[in-house]
């Protein structure tokens, strides 16, 4: 049953509990049917993270279903978050997430007065907010218009990226736009390969998988250490959160590892989400001390552009942030934004102090702002 059903002619809106993702039939990484979806919107991996980070959180999930007389229009899922004592609205991140956008059918277009006024009902049949606080919002869902670019934005510093290497690989690696970068990798992983000494697997069997998960950790929270001063694994429920990715079989569908080894030993891996023809670059490893002057990282990528390309549509999404090292790969990016909005007198508060911690941010020396930025991966 759903907590609220309100009509809001012609559509439907009806709010329930993130319990009841199969209750609702919501989209599958597996199958998202007519709907633009990105990964951090499946069912997949909302369950996930309402199993680990949500729970850490102490957050309450709410999917938002808006229907016509076609069915679905459009969902989003929402976290209701207790902070300071207020009721702050969000999408599911948590550090896990680089977009934050609804489902959509594909190709369908809301005039902008009609969502705002659809949207208002949507936040009257939500429980109680303080404030609304959506990140990481693009301006399109996979091409289709994102509704919430009708609302109040302010577009934050960062982009989301990606890759779109095209059917052929090496026309892409020889681009020079790519500065040399996919090329030196393809060299040196020549060179490996010749001698024999390197293995590339992106179907590694269940039982690799822990040893997997543990190499990545490893070098993926001492990289954090080393560049931010922060293990940004260690913020509430990520690590269970990545656990439960690698090794829950109701992930499988979400799920994408690659790993490369050296003389027999890992070198680099990658763990990440897959939705139709995105392949999301989450959580890529590399042993530096062992392996970086070998390029295996970069080599992971290209042979992971390899395997995409091979469907002809194939993206690699390298998701938010500014590291540098990504401009030689990219082949596109678009900006992402912010909606603040306060529902009550305390959320004014709330808003009033986001916006004063954000100009303060602005003038803080680089490194700083990258240690303030925890939830970012590279």
């Amino acid at each position: 049953m759903p907590i609220a059903r309100l009509r809001h002619e012609p559509y439907l809106i009806e709010i329930h509990a993130g319990e009841d993702l199969a209750a609702v039939d919501w989209p599958s990484a597996a199958d998202s049917g007519s709907f633009d979806v990105h990964a951090f919107q499946t069912r997949e991996f909302l369950a996930l993270w309402m199993d680990t980070i949500g729970a850490a959180r102490r957050s309450q999930g709410l999917l938002v279903t808006v229907s016509d007389g076609d069915g679905a229009v459009c969902r989003f899922a929402f976290a209701r978050e207790a902070r300071w004592g207020l009721q702050i609205l969000r999408f599911m991140d948590g550090g896990v997430a680089d977009y934050g956008a609804p489902i959509i059918r594909r190709g369908y277009q809301f005039e902008a007065d009609v969502f705002h006024r659809l949207w208002q009902s949507i936040l009257r049949a939500l429980p109680r907010i303080d404030a609304v606080d959506l990140r990481k919002v693009p301006p399109t869902v996979l091409g289709t218009p994102n509704p919430l670019a009708h609302l109040a934005l302010r577009v934050s510093g960062d982009r989301g990226t990606f890759i779109a290497p095209g059917p052929d690989l090496d026309a892409y690696i020889k681009d020079p736009a790519r500065r040399g970068q996919a090329r030196q990798a393809a060299s040196k992983l020549g060179q490996l390969q010749r001698r024999g000494a390197v293995t590339i697997d992106f179907d590694p069997p269940s039982a690799a998988l822990p040893a997997i998960l543990d190499f990545t950790f490893r070098q993926k929270s001492a990289q954090y250490v080393a560049t931010i001063g922060l293990d940004v694994l260690e913020l509430p429920g990520q690590r269970a959160f990545f656990t439960g990715l690698a090794e829950r079989s109701q992930a499988k569908a979400l799920r994408t590892v690659a790993t490369a080894t050296i003389d027999g030993q890992l070198a680099a891996t990658h763990l990440g989400y897959l939705c139709g023809n995105h392949l999301y670059y989450i959580l890529p490893s590399l042993d530096r001390a062992r392996f970086g002057k070998t390029s295996i990282g970069s080599a992971l990528l290209l042979e992971v552009l390899r395997h995409v390309a091979r469907s002809g549509d194939g993206i690699v999404d390298l998701g938010c942030g500014a590291e540098r090292w990504k401009d030689a790969w990219i082949t596109g990016s678009f900006p992402l934004s912010t909606h603040l909005s306060a529902r009550t007198a305390a959320g004014l508060a709330y808003c009033a102090a986001f916006r004063l911690r954000e100009r303060l941010h602005r003038q803080e020396p680089a490194g700083r702002q990258h240690r303030n930025e925890g939830g970012r991966r590279g």
